[in-house]
C-alpha cells in the first residue's frame, strides 16, 4: 500500500473515532437533559401546593422552599383534586369535560368555510372528549379535516378520533364521531361498536365506546334521535344501556348524550311515564337549559346512571356551553352558520376510587 493511501485510510478512519465520539456526547448530553429535567417517575413524587394549587416535586413547593404558610381550597377554586406523574413532569388532577354537539351538516359545504372551521377548532379544544353528530359526508373527508384543524390550532397532534359507519335508513346518512384529547383520555381499544338494531327502531344507531382516564373508565353511547321518533327511540335507549351490561356487567359508569330531539313537538319532557326517564336514569341537562341556538328548546340532553351520579360526576356540572357568549360572538348569521345547536357537556372526577 502507498504511503499516500495510508494517510487517507489513517485520516479516514480518525474522522469516524470522531464523529462517533461526537455522537456519543451529543446523547450523553441529551440524556443527561432529559434526567435534569425529569421530574417524577410515579404520582406519590408530586405534591400539591396549597398556595398556587400547582403540582411540584416533592420537596420542590413554595411552602418549603419559601418557608410559606398557605391554605388555598384548590378543589373548591380551581379544581385542583390533587397530583400526577404524566411524561416524567408533575401534572395537576382536574376533572374531565365530556361533551356531546350536533354540528348541524357537517360536510363539505361546512368545512369549506374558514369562520366557521375557526370557531369549531375553538370549541372542540375546550373539551376532553366530544361525541360529534350529523356527520354528513359520503366521501368521508369531514371528520379527518376537522382533527386536522383542531391539531393544527393544538400545535400537535393531540387529539384524535373514533368515527362509527355512515348510519341511517335513506340516503341522508350521517356518522357519530369521538373527538379526545390524548393527553388526557385513553380509548380502550376495541370497545367501539354501533348497537345491533335487530328490530330496527333507530333511525341512526348509537355509537357505543369506551374511555379512560386516571381511575374514572367509562362508556359512552352517543345518539342522533330521529325527531319523529323521538318518543319511541328515546324509550329504546334503556334497551341499549341493557345491551351494554349485557356486554359488560361491571360496567357501572354508562352515559348516553346527543341529540334527543327532547323537547318542542317532537317529546313531552316532562312525561315520566317513558322508559328511558325512570328513576334510575338521571337527566343531569335539565328542561330548564336552552340548547338550541334559535329557540329555547332543550333537545340535547347527557343521562346517566346512580352510580356515575354520586361518584365521579361533578354535581351540577353539567352545562350547556354557549359559545357566541364565550367568543363574544356578535354576528347571529354565523353563529347560525356554525349550528343550530350548542355544545351541552359535564365533568368528572377521574381520581377517585373506581367503582367498576
Amino acid at each position: 500500500m502507498s504511503k499516500n493511501k495510508k494517510i487517507t485510510n489513517l485520516k479516514k478512519s480518525s474522522i469516524i473515532v470522531l464523529i462517533i465520539a461526537f455522537v456519543g456526547f451529543l446523547f450523553l448530553f441529551f440524556q443527561q437533559e432529559l434526567e435534569d429535567n425529569k421530574e417524577c417517575e410515579q404520582s406519590n413524587e408530586c405534591e400539591l401546593s396549597l398556595c398556587d394549587c400547582k403540582c411540584y416535586r416533592a420537596g420542590q413547593t413554595p411552602e418549603v422552599l419559601e418557608n410559606k404558610v398557605c391554605g388555598i381550597n384548590c378543589q373548591e377554586i380551581h379544581e385542583v383534586f390533587g397530583c400526577e406523574c404524566k411524561s416524567n413532569k408533575c401534572s395537576e388532577v382536574k376533572p374531565i369535560k365530556v361533551a356531546a354537539f350536533n354540528i348541524q351538516i357537517f360536510g363539505k359545504t361546512k368545512r369549506a368555510k374558514d369562520d366557521i372551521m375557526d370557531v369549531l377548532k375553538r370549541i372542540a379544544q375546550e373539551f376532553d372528549i366530544m361525541l360529534v353528530q350529523e356527520i354528513r359526508d359520503a366521501k368521508e373527508e369531514t371528520a379527518p379535516y376537522y382533527l386536522q384543524k383542531i391539531n393544527e390550532a393544538a400545535g400537535y397532534q393531540k387529539y384524535a378520533f373514533q368515527r362509527s359507519e355512515r348510519l341511517g335508513r335513506g340516503s341522508s346518512k350521517e356518522a357519530y364521531v369521538y373527538f379526545y384529547n390524548t393527553d388526557e383520555i385513553e380509548f380502550i381499544k376495541g370497545s367501539a361498536y354501533v348497537y345491533n338494531d335487530i328490530n330496527d327502531v333507530f333511525q341512526r344507531e348509537p355509537y357505543i365506546a369506551s374511555f379512560k382516564k386516571g381511575n374514572f373508565d367509562f362508556t359512552l353511547a352517543g345518539i342522533h334521535v330521529k325527531p319523529d321518533d323521538a318518543d319511541s327511540e328515546i324509550g329504546h335507549l334503556a334497551d341499549v344501556v341493557d345491551s351494554i351490561l349485557a356486554k359488560n356487567p361491571n360496567e357501572k359508569d354508562i352515559i348516553v348524550m346527543g341529540d334527543f330531539n327532547a323537547d318542542g313537538s317532537y317529546f313531552d319532557e316532562d312525561d315520566n311515564i317513558n322508559p328511558f326517564k325512570s328513576s334510575k336514569y338521571h337527566w343531569v341537562i335539565t328542561n330548564d337549559m336552552d340548547t338550541m341556538t334559535k329557540t329555547d328548546w332543550t333537545y340535547d340532553r347527557i343521562v346517566m346512571m346512580n352510580a356515575t351520579l354520586s361518584h365521579e360526576y361533578m354535581s351540577n356540572s353539567a352545562a350547556v356551553f354557549y359559545f357566541d357568549e364565550e367568543y363574544a360572538l356578535s354576528d347571529k348569521e354565523l353563529v347560525w352558520d356554525v349550528s343550530d345547536h350548542y355544545p351541552i357537556y359535564a365533568k368528572f372526577r377521574t381520581d377517585l376510587i373506581d367503582d367498576d
